[in-house]
């Protein structure tokens, strides 16, 4: 549905910089149901919009964009996701975005950039009338909520947030509601009642440890259960404060038991981290991923997991079952990754995902996910389901399973998943 131009009373009066830039530009059709944060965006000029990954933030981007005709800046996580971007903008909007990282610095009337490339150029948005926040999530995260901050504060006609999950710490969220309040929201129930994603099926596949397994697991437990006795507190960001935290006490008994606190608070994080690995790693988990893709014979399979590791292992496990699986990581040389997608589906059916590429995979023709290994934080899992949910032709739902060792605490994946998939 294209956008009536009508629209056009919601516009600042403001003119373009250089109409003779925006001569080919196109209006970008929208959805009925991407009008209304469209309409509010124009109406507000400031503030989050949060949509679940698959409706087309990145479309209600372009359809301002190309309607608003002002200096634009847009802000991303990732080099790959920049080169999205740029290719939309000229697909879909006829727009040729610049863009500025490293040693590509090629701005234009609509440039593309990422947040570690104008962390420390806050003057390059200082002149840009209109800014998008891309994976805002990760914006308000770290340092980078420094841009967040400098957008809302200045002169800027339009900023804009896009977010598939609001943040979690109620920290930065208080912050960025005062930043940049909740503009329009859609769940991902009422979504998938108009069709703007595809329904989905989430099925748990236990598997137990093996005896040796199981005793590492439970004496690992053990000591990150008197750890967490000791420092009184079971919250890793917390932990991991204590553990990084330089020690300012003075010489004597007070810095003795900082140091001791400091030492306990590194030896929980290194458990805790040889904990994950032992779970995403067990011997059962691969047969099962195989009667997983069994089952799926003639499909295509995503298979996630944090850990390289455990991806290796799997393809070397399925390989001489007949099965060859295509590993996409973050070393994955940019030429590489490109002809990887576009051969999947033709050369080969499985391909395993790294935690580097949850954001920006675009492949709304695969319905099927298997999670080997996973953290259970509501964005991480949100970005992983996102993957399966874009609808396409001949796509009538996404079934995401998920493989966990049975009495772990790799249970949580599960109810993560679950939770989300149920919104």
């Amino acid at each position: 549905m294209a956008i009536d131009t009508g629209l056009d009373r919601w516009l600042k009066p403001s003119p373009p910089p250089n109409y003779d830039e925006t001569a080919g530009w196109r209006v970008v059709p929208l959805r009925d149901y991407q009008l209304p944060s469209f309409q509010r965006v124009l109406a507000q000029s400031r503030g989050t919009v949060v949509w679940p990954t698959g409706a087309g933030k990145s479309f209600l981007s372009l359809a301002l964009t190309a309607h608003l005709k002002r200096r634009t800046v847009v802000l991303v996580n990732t080099i790959s996701l920049l080169e999205q971007w740029v290719k939309r903008f000229k697909d879909h909007a006829g727009i040729e975005a610049g863009v500025w990282y490293g040693e590509r610095k090629d701005q234009r009337l609509v440039t593309i950039s990422t947040y570690q490339s104008l962390y420390n150029h806050v003057e390059f948005i200082r002149d840009c009338p209109v800014v998008f926040f891309d994976e805002g999530d990760l914006a308000v995260a770290n340092h980078w909520g420094a841009l967040v901050e400098e957008a809302s504060h200045g002169n800027h006609e339009y900023v804009v947030l896009l977010t598939a999950t609001w943040p979690q710490n109620p920290e930065k969220s208080l912050a960025l509601q005062s930043l940049l309040p909740l503009l329009h929201e859609y769940h991902p129930h009422e979504l998938r009642q108009v069709g703007a994603i595809v329904p989905i099926e989430h099925v748990r596949v236990e598997i137990p440890l093996n005896p040796t397994e199981k005793q590492e697991y439970d004496g690992v437990s053990e000591n990150l259960d008197e750890a967490v006795k000791l420092l009184k507190t079971n919250t890793v960001r917390q932990i991991s404060a204590i553990a990084y935290a330089p020690i300012t006490a003075p010489e004597g008994r007070e810095r003795d038991e900082a140091q001791r606190r400091k030492n306990m608070a590194y030896n929980y994080l290194r458990l805790l981290s040889h904990r994950r690995r032992l779970l995403a790693n067990a011997e059962a988990k691969f047969p099962a991923l195989h009667t997983i893709i069994e089952k799926h014979k003639n499909e295509k399979v995503l298979v996630f997991s944090d850990l390289l590791t455990t991806l290796t292992t799997a393809k070397e496990y399925l390989a001489p079952h007949g099965i060859e699986m295509r590993l996409l990581t973050g070393e994955t040389p940019k030429t590489e990754r490109g002809s990887l997608l576009e051969t999947w589906g033709t050369e080969y059916l499985v391909l395993g995902a790294a935690k580097v590429v949850d954001r920006g995979l675009d492949v709304p023709d695969v319905g099927v996910l298997a999670i080997v290994g996973s953290g259970s934080s509501k964005i991480q899992i949100t970005q992983r389901i996102g993957r399966a949910l874009r609808p396409s032709p001949g796509k009538e739902r996404a079934t995401v399973y998920v493989v966990y060792c049975k009495d772990t605490s790799e249970r949580r994946v599960y109810d993560a998943v679950r939770r989300v998939t149920a919104a």
